[in-house]
């Protein structure tokens, strides 16, 4: 289990049982908190999508399509390991999103449990972006690749390939 994740899960059990006695004030500080993180996160990757490298420079010679994979999820092809723990806490949040909607509904929240769900398609979405290679290699063993993600899923091996020859060679 990935580092990052663990206190996350602590964290999110501790929110959880705050709002199992105080629903209003547990529930806005765990929105401000993974909302918060969330966009940190997302700016995170969003600057480094600078550091992409051009088509066809040395030392990678990536082709255009491959800049483009590799800009779409820099984070991920840059710091692999980081990537994978900002993608295993967003799974974190996203379990905790669907208990506090549930929660939300039950005490009548109508406004926060909506924020969660909005969090919860946040992190869906950010899950994909900072581990596009499980994703795509999820949705491929279980047959549900259409013919786009399928040539994004190359494209994604094909820069894996090039980066580990480089790290090798370094």
């Amino acid at each position: 289990m990935p580092v990052l994740a663990v206190p996350l899960m602590l964290i999110s059990v501790g929110l959880l049982v705050w709002g199992f006695f105080n629903p209003a004030t547990a529930s806005a500080v765990c929105l401000v908190l993974g909302i918060g993180g969330a966009l940190l996160m997302l700016l995170t990757n969003i600057s480094y999508k600078a550091r992409a490298p051009t088509a066809n420079a040395e030392p990678l010679n990536l082709t255009s399509d491959e800049v483009t994979v590799f800009r779409a999820y820099p984070v991920y092809f840059l710091h692999p390991n980081i990537a994978i723990q900002y993608s295993s806490s967003f799974s974190v949040l996203q379990t905790t999103c669907l208990i506090w909607v549930a929660w939300m509904a039950w005490n009548r929240m109508w406004v926060q449990g909506g924020l969660f769900v909005v969090l919860f398609f946040l992190c869906l979405n950010l899950t994909r972006v900072f581990n596009p290679g499980h994703f795509f290699r999820f949705h491929s063993a279980k047959g549900k690749l259409t013919p786009e993600m399928q040539d994004r899923l190359s494209f994604i091996e094909e820069v894996e390939a090039k980066l580990t020859a480089f790290r090798e060679r370094q």
